[in-house]
C-alpha cells in the first residue's frame, strides 16, 4: 500500500464497501500527508501525525469547522465521513466518537442561529473591550443585526457578511478602529470611504451603503452565494 494518505483512505474505503467515500477523496499537499473527503454535508480534512498512527480530522460545513479531534484509525475516518454524509448531528457524533469536539458556534450553526450566536460571543468577548461599544451599537441597528459580524486585523476591524461561513462576503463596508476615531473601508476595493470621530456616524455610513436587496445572512461562504441582487439582469 502506498504511503500517500489519500490512497490509503481510498483503498480502505473500498475494502469496507464505502464506495461513495472512496470516490470523493483527494490530496491536499504534494507530500501526500494530508487528504480531503468531499461529501454532501461538507468536507473532512484529514492530517497524518508523524509521531503516531493517529490522524487529526476537521469536519467542515458551510465555511465553518463543526467538529475536530484525533482519531486512531482510517476506519474511523471512513465511518465519520459516511455518517456526516448522511446528516448525523453534532451531539450524536460526539457520543459516537468522544475524542471529537465542537464549540458553541458550531452548535449554533446546526440550529440555524449562527448570526445571533456570533453577535453574542463578540459582544461578551473580554478581549474585544476596545470594540465593545461599537459592537453593541452595531447590533442595535436592524440592518446590521441580521448580518454575520466578524472581527479582523487583530481586533481592530469589524466587518459584516451576507453569509455565515468563511470566506465572508466583502461587499459591505467594514469599520476600522484607528487613533483618530473610526474609518469606514470598502474592503472589496481597499478604498477608504470616510473617517469619523464618532462610531454612530461611521455606522450611519455603513448602513446607508447597504443595498435594499440585502437580507439576513445565509449559511455558506462567499463562494456559495450569488454576488448579484435578485433582480439583476446579469444573473
Amino acid at each position: 500500500m502506498t504511503d500517500r494518505l489519500a490512497e490509503q483512505i481510498r483503498a480502505r474505503a473500498r475494502r469496507l464497501g464505502a464506495i461513495r467515500v472512496a470516490e470523493r477523496v483527494s490530496e491536499l499537499d504534494e507530500h501526500g500527508l494530508h487528504a480531503q473527503v468531499s461529501i454532501d454535508g461538507g468536507r473532512i480534512l484529514v492530517y497524518s501525525l508523524i509521531s503516531t498512527e493517529d490522524h487529526v480530522v476537521d469536519v467542515w460545513r458551510n465555511g465553518y469547522c463543526w467538529l475536530s479531534g484525533v482519531v486512531p484509525t482510517l476506519d474511523t475516518v471512513i465511518d465519520l465521513a459516511t455518517a456526516w454524509d448522511s446528516g448525523i448531528s453534532l451531539a450524536v457524533a460526539r457520543r459516537r466518537w468522544p475524542a471529537l469536539e465542537y464549540d458553541e458556534l458550531a452548535a449554533a450553526h446546526e440550529r440555524g442561529e449562527a448570526v445571533e450566536a456570533q453577535w453574542g460571543m463578540l459582544i461578551s468577548d473580554s478581549s474585544l473591550v476596545q470594540m465593545h461599544d461599537l459592537l453593541v451599537a452595531s447590533y442595535a441597528r436592524p440592518r446590521l443585526r441580521v448580518l454575520f459580524p466578524w472581527v479582523g486585523h487583530l481586533g481592530s476591524r469589524l466587518g459584516f457578511s451576507r453569509c455565515t461561513g468563511y470566506p465572508y462576503t466583502k461587499d459591505i463596508p467594514a469599520i476600522d478602529l484607528i487613533n483618530e476615531g473610526f474609518r469606514v473601508t470598502d474592503i472589496s476595493a481597499g478604498i477608504v470611504l470616510g473617517q469619523f470621530d464618532d462610531f454612530s456616524k461611521a455606522l450611519d455610513h455603513v448602513v446607508q451603503s447597504i443595498p435594499d436587496w440585502v437580507g439576513p445572512a445565509v449559511p455558506g461562504t462567499a463562494d456559495d452565494i450569488d454576488p448579484l441582487p435578485p433582480s439583476d439582469p446579469d444573473r
